[in-house]
């Protein structure tokens, strides 16, 4: 954990806005298994730490690419490959889901028990 939030600091500091969106969007796309993200811009602007009209003119351009769909509240990634060919080096999709947790029996799903992740469910 530690080590993602120093890489995400790097990465706030020396790439640029787009790169460091289209990594989001691929981040968030891999927790939601390529299904559409419920997110409004103003959000991934504080993501990102950034102004919300730098994210919308990003998405803006992705949308008119045929790269993403946005909507008021969510987004879908329609053609991962281009997008990740923009994302900065920082995205790494073998670590992506590392956060993202998953339940571990019927009594987490309702809400009790211990939680793995991704990364310690790959291990």
């Amino acid at each position: 954990m530690a080590r993602e939030l120093a890489q995400n600091s790097a990465c706030n500091l020396h790439h640029r806005v787009g790169p460091r969106l289209a990594k989001w969007l691929l981040r968030n796309d891999d927790r939601e298994d390529g299904g559409a993200v419920t997110v409004t811009a103003h959000a991934i602007a504080d993501a990102l730490g950034v102004q919300e009209r730098l994210v919308r003119t990003n998405l803006r351009a992705l949308e008119e690419e045929g790269l993403v769909e946005t909507s008021r509240m969510w987004l879908k990634v329609l053609d991962r490959n281009a997008v990740q060919a923009r994302a900065c080096g920082c995205y790494d999709p073998s670590r992506s889901v590392c956060d993202r947790p998953r339940a571990t029996s019927p009594a987490r799903q309702a809400g009790a028990g211990p939680m793995t992740y991704g990364c310690e469910a790959a291990a």
